[in-house]
């Protein structure tokens, strides 16, 4: 079947993405060197960028420069504004590991970008049955965004760690105290925009495939940001969010034993 389209990068969210044009009965093509699958990228129309953040950039180089580029990746602030490509939009994903190509269809993804890019983009995204929200603009909005939802939820996670390990020190019922309680909460609060999370103490390392790696990688970023301001004088206004990436990180690589002493 011919190929109108280029997923570049076949790990989890590439393939996720070939498994949404199969369905659909539409060719794709997978460019992924790592795994011995090459295409001359820039014969496609559109490309899907499914790669590590670190070569992003790298990867959308590759394409023709007319081609709709689609990042997916989760890049840091600034990445996709710096790659030279007019019609390049980012539209990060959401969705728990290892089901993300079920994820994709519940997913309302946001698109930033180009106007014109941003509703092509909308476009293709539709045709393969995953649902977009346009967001035309800055490509740092969804950058943005796609981190605090990163950490937010590694923020999340260390907060009932640190809930379990106060109620064990106290001989309390973390179940009452953490969970009936934010339950009860959520019920009293359900329709208004107070919900809680509510986490299930799971044992061990997190699980998580990104939450780290992500934590990490905007720790760099804003520790950058930090001494630049620093030598310039100026506030160091992400200080604080530095320290909650720094949190998250260690919080991440704990053993987490909640129901031991």
């Amino acid at each position: 079947m011919a190929a109108d389209a280029v997923i570049v990068g076949g790990g989890e969210i590439g393939s996720a993405f070939a498994a949404r044009y199969a369905l659909h009965g539409l060719g794709v093509a997978i460019h992924d060197p790592p795994k011995g699958r090459t295409v001359d990228v820039s014969a496609y129309p559109i490309a899907h960028i499914c790669v590590p953040a670190d070569v992003v950039s790298l990867a959308a180089l590759g394409t023709a420069e007319d081609a709709l580029v689609i990042v997916h990746s989760t890049t840091l602030p600034g990445t996709c504004a710096r790659i030279p490509r007019t019609r390049l939009v980012h539209a990060p994903v959401e969705g728990r590991h290892p089901n993300i190509a079920e994820a994709l269809t519940r997913w309302r993804m946001p698109v930033s970008g180009p106007k014109a890019a941003v509703q092509d983009a909308a476009l293709v995204l539709a045709g393969l049955g995953i649902p977009a929200m346009e967001w035309p603009g800055p490509h740092a909005t969804t950058e943005v965004a796609k981190h605090l939802s990163t950490l937010r939820l590694g923020v999340e996670v260390a907060f009932m760690r640190e809930a379990v390990r106060l109620c064990r020190a106290l001989d309390v019922d973390h179940g009452r105290a953490y969970g009936d309680w934010t339950r009860a909460y959520n019920d009293l609060y359900a329709g208004t925009d107070f919900p809680r999370s509510l986490l299930a103490p799971t044992p061990g390392v997190s699980p998580s495939h990104c939450v780290g790696p992500n934590a990490r990688a905007l720790a760099a970023w804003l520790t950058t940001r930090c001494e630049e301001a620093a030598l310039n004088g100026a506030d160091q206004r992400e200080a604080r969010l530095l320290g909650l990436c720094e949190d998250v990180v260690a919080s991440q690589a704990e053993d987490f034993q909640p129901d031991k002493a």
